[in-house]
């Protein structure tokens, strides 16, 4: 019996050792654990007039994560952990942009100029197929007889 307790002894410890090292090593390979939460506000405008681009989608690309502006343009990301985020936005009859925002950045409010651009279409055909109505009128005859 003897012989067998130095053997758990050291298997305990070795599994001491183990978790000890993924734990640290956790911590070191994912930078942005340490890094504190930070919001984005800001506001989705027409490049040309400077009005409010309503709808807006704001996509933060490295988070997976969309909001949509609202009516005034305006929007928010919260809860961001990474030091930087990259901000795809589009809006119907806008060109897309792409935008860096840093959490060392000192204002972390952003206004987001959108250029018009045209919407392209398809062609879409349209087509009147006139029929002739169906005029079928029931014959029918009916006898009157002088009532008795």
């Amino acid at each position: 019996m003897r012989a067998g307790a130095p053997t758990r002894r050291l298997a305990g410890r070795a599994l001491g050792w183990l978790v000890g090292l993924v734990v640290m090593s956790t911590a070191a390979a994912s930078p942005t654990s340490a890094q504190q939460a930070w919001s984005l506000v800001g506001r989705v405008v027409d490049a040309a007039t400077g009005q409010a681009v309503p709808s807006a989608r704001v996509h933060w690309v490295e988070g997976d994560r969309d909001v949509l502006s609202d009516d005034t343009g305006r929007f928010a990301l919260l809860d961001l952990h990474a030091r930087s985020v990259t901000l795809l936005v589009e809006a119907l009859g806008y060109a897309s942009e792409t935008w860096e925002v840093s959490s060392a950045d000192d204002d972390r409010t952003v206004e987001i100029p959108l250029t018009a651009q045209a919407l392209q279409l398809e062609g879409i055909e349209v087509g009147v197929r006139q029929s002739a109505p169906d005029l079928r009128v029931a014959q029918s005859t009916t006898r009157l007889t002088p009532a008795d």
